[in-house]
């Protein structure tokens, strides 16, 4: 009679879902000065809605700009960014230097709830591209998304390494406005889940 007939008890275990992470490579070069500020933004309001978001900035050298953005105002955060506080922007792009460096010290911290988005043109100045580095990354990521503000006709010209750095991705958005950038963004929220 204490259990009103039904011989047990249903009890439910509440669900715990981890938040998702999110790594942000950010190239702040000369070439990508049009959309680099929109995507400092976005990184630096990301930190909100992701659990641990990490962000970095590149040129030639990477680094991180994780601490920068949390201590910071974003309008002072930003600036330091994209104005070589971070990096040397002096430099020209080495993607492939770049690449390797993230691999070696950190795509061991990725795991499957971690987004990792690359914002670049994929322009190597005829360096080394490592795109066999992006194979590392999408294996031990949730997924790996790449803004790039150039249109695909322009992916096979000159020192462009998009053609190679396309297919290692999940998915690849043209960026070149705010309103790619909303759509970019919604696809990186996509991924949160």
């Amino acid at each position: 009679m204490a259990t009103g007939g039904v011989p047990f008890a249903l009890s439910r275990k509440k669900k715990r879902r981890d938040k998702p992470r999110l790594v942000l490579l950010c190239d702040v070069s000369d070439s990508m000065r049009a959309v680099a500020r929109f995507m400092l933004e976005l990184t630096y309001s990301a930190q909100e809605l992701f659990d641990r978001t990490r962000s970095f900035v590149f040129v030639s050298e990477l680094a991180e700009a994780t601490e920068l953005f949390a201590r910071e105002p974003m309008r002072v955060a930003l600036g330091h960014a994209y104005g070589g506080g971070v990096v040397s922007v002096a430099e020209n792009s080495n993607y492939g230097r770049v690449l390797r460096s993230f691999e070696r010290e950190f795509v061991s911290e990725l795991d499957k709830r971690t987004t990792v988005v690359v914002l670049g043109d994929g322009r190597t100045n005829y360096h080394d591209d490592a795109a066999d580095v992006l194979d590392a990354i999408r294996t031990r990521a949730r997924a790996l998304l790449w803004l790039c503000p150039e249109s695909r006709g322009n992916w096979a010209t000159g020192d462009s390494a998009m053609n190679r750095y396309a297919p290692k991705c999940s998915r690849v958005l043209e960026v070149r406005c705010a309103a790619d950038l909303q759509q970019a963004a919604r696809a990186m929220l996509a991924y949160r889940s």
